[in-house]
């Protein structure tokens, strides 16, 4: 059997710790969402599915979920195989303009998403996409997406 080093059980901790900060949220925000009081009270004085039965009796709140996962469905379809290309091409591409595309494609995680979005919106704006689908799905959750992916799969083809 190993013995453990002082780092390895510090490093333990930390995670465990991370982890709980993360939990904790979400350990108190379920069980409210269940709770019968207009207001959040914790623990909840009483049970029931009030609030699922508004959410699902509102229609407008069933169009916004339909559009999110609309939007979402196209992204991940439109920003999974332009990840998965664009990494293996910068991974594995030999000509000299694959510095320059590297750069271009890792420009997402340089600048500041809020940066990204006032530009989006202005250049939208302009082309009449503001509130559309057409205009949700290409840049901003393709974008969001893609840069992940990419950044996901440079980092798995490195391993191999």
């Amino acid at each position: 059997m190993t013995k453990l080093s002082f780092g390895r059980i510090i490093l333990g901790a930390a995670v465990v710790l991370i982890l709980l900060f993360l939990m904790v949220p979400v350990l108190i925000v379920v069980p409210l969402s269940f709770s019968d009081t207009r207001f959040m009270t914790f623990p909840p004085p009483a049970y029931s599915l009030r609030w699922y039965h508004s959410f699902f009796d509102n229609p407008a709140w069933i169009d916004a979920a339909r559009t999110t996962l609309t939007a979402s469905i196209c992204a991940a379809l439109l920003a999974t195989p332009l990840g998965v290309c664009a990494a293996y091409a910068i991974q594995n591409g030999t000509h000299w303009i694959m510095r320059y595309l590297r750069t271009l494609l890792m420009l997402p995680l340089m600048v500041p998403i809020i940066i990204v979005a006032v530009g989006v919106f202005f250049v939208y704006s302009q082309a009449g996409y503001v509130n559309t689908l057409g205009g949700l799905v290409p840049v901003s959750y393709t974008h969001l997406k893609k840069k992940n992916t990419d950044t996901d799969m440079r980092s798995q083809v490195n391993c191999c």
